[in-house]
């Protein structure tokens, strides 16, 4: 056999041995069919179990973005909305100015009228911010690497 025959190189290469090495390498997939079979199955298994993985993944990855997304637009709009509510409240409180000066409101109307603002700009500082962190959520779900959760 080669195996055999291998320490010795003038035996390597006559045809006994030659032949032997041949039939060893044809009979030897034939004998472990099975294991061979099994192996291939193991391995294709193990394939289609990355594969499946990574489709996960990629699903669960454009979802995340989809929906970051969705949030970012809706805090916009939501932003642009408070803005102009804290706009139509400032224009409210300078008309309660004009008719406390002409004595058709009262001074408690005045501030009243000024709390509303306050009130929309607090609400407006609170809805940026939330922007802004759905933003940085919008850049972690393309990638942006951070390993610190956002705080809320």
């Amino acid at each position: 056999y080669v195996g055999v025959n291998a320490f010795r190189a003038s035996l390597l290469f006559q045809p006994s041995s030659v032949i032997a090495g041949l039939l060893g390498g044809l009979s030897a997939p034939i004998l472990n069919r099975r294991a061979l079979r099994a192996e291939r199955n193991r391995a294709t298994a193990a394939s289609l179990e990355t594969y499946y993985a990574y489709q996960q993944t990629l699903q669960t990855s454009v979802r995340e973005v989809t929906n970051t997304l969705r949030g970012v637009a809706n805090y916009d709009s939501a932003v642009t909305l408070r803005r102009r509510e804290v706009e139509v409240l400032r224009s409210a409180v300078e008309t309660a100015s004009l008719l406390q000066y002409t004595g058709y409101a009262t001074y408690l109307e005045i501030i009243t009228a000024q709390r509303s603002v306050l009130d929309a700009e607090l609400s407006l500082a609170e809805l940026r911010r939330t922007q802004l962190l759905q933003a940085v959520a919008l850049y972690r779900a393309l990638g942006g690497g951070w390993n610190t959760p956002v705080r809320e």
